[in-house]
């Protein structure tokens, strides 16, 4: 969503609105811009486990403890190109195959 422009930011908060009523176990967000959405998602008193991360690496290292002990788990992964969220995706699924 970085190239929305002057509402990028309007937008983020918006998605808090979107994913606070669904019933999701945990929300991950990584990026500037979702630190909106972060923040706007402990407003609305979320019931989801949320976690914010600035870095890829901060990221990954969390997926990798919480996700891969849980029995089963449904991600979805969502970004920008230019967030290179690939690789997190990438790298990830490589561990999980290990």
């Amino acid at each position: 969503m970085k190239e929305l422009g002057d509402k990028e930011i309007i937008y983020h908060q918006e998605l808090a609105d979107v994913i606070s009523p669904l019933d999701l176990d945990a929300v991950y967000l990584y990026g500037s811009l979702t630190k909106y959405t972060f923040e706007k998602l402990k407003l609305l008193n979320s019931s989801e486990k949320l976690y914010y991360f600035d870095n890829q690496k901060e990221l990954l290292k969390a997926l990798r403890t919480n996700i891969l002990k849980l029995e089963s788990a449904s991600l979805l992964f969502k970004g920008s190109h230019s967030m290179r969220l690939n690789l997190v995706v990438n790298e990830f699924v490589n561990y999980i195959k290990e």
